[in-house]
């Protein structure tokens, strides 16, 4: 990080950066309990309609019924809804960091998601208590992949750089757009991982 540029504002992912990976988690109960191919698994939980649903451009039932319908899920598996958002859970230590963080810095949320699964979560870990503000998808009708969602979150943090912030997610084509738009990113690995990348940047200090 160039030490004449202030950090203010540090953006986190939240499926597999704070989150675990709950979709991915999932995916393999599901291949189990179908005794299907896991890219078959994938293709349909991870196709196009899925990220039609996460611009808010269709209804989580009927997400879930293209879901059933391609994968011919028994009714015996019950709400597949409720078991995909019982998958995630805070990383270890994440919480604890991102409190850590926000004591000297904002600290905002980027996510691919969903109004269901952000209820979920919320109602669960009272999530969005850990964060000065942040963008959903769904919220704004564009994903990550679109390309420009970075942009609209800037819209909330007012006189603030594209170099005065630091994007960390666990996808690394997440980070491209990110990174050549001139922001600084992280590719986060795990906490220990990232408390270290942290450190070289002077971000936080060794205590």
């Amino acid at each position: 990080m160039n030490r004449n540029i202030v950090l203010k504002l540090i953006v986190f992912d939240l499926g597999g950066t704070v989150f675990s990976k709950g979709k991915q988690a999932f995916i393999d109960l599901l291949t189990e309990q179908l005794n299907t191919n896991r890219e078959k698994v994938v293709s349909v939980i991870d196709g196009p309609h899925a990220l039609v649903y996460r611009r808010n451009e269709m209804s989580a039932s009927d997400y879930w019924q293209i879901v059933r319908k391609e994968l011919n899920v028994p009714e015996k598996l019950g709400n597949l809804e409720k078991l995909w958002f019982n998958q995630y859970a805070p990383i270890p230590g994440m919480p604890n960091l991102v409190a850590e963080l926000r004591k000297h810095y904002k600290v905002a949320y980027l996510s691919n998601n969903t109004p269901e699964r952000v209820s979920f979560l919320q109602q669960k870990y009272r999530f969005l208590d850990w964060f000065d503000n942040g963008v959903f998808s769904y919220e704004v009708g564009t994903v990550k992949s679109d390309g420009g969602l970075y942009k609209i979150l800037m819209k909330k943090f007012e006189a603030i750089t594209p170099q005065e912030i630091l994007i960390i997610d666990d996808r690394e084509q997440n980070l491209t757009e990110p990174h050549n738009a001139g922001f600084q990113t992280v590719l986060f690995q795990n906490p220990e991982q990232l408390i270290n990348e942290l450190q070289k940047r002077g971000v936080i200090t060794v205590k």
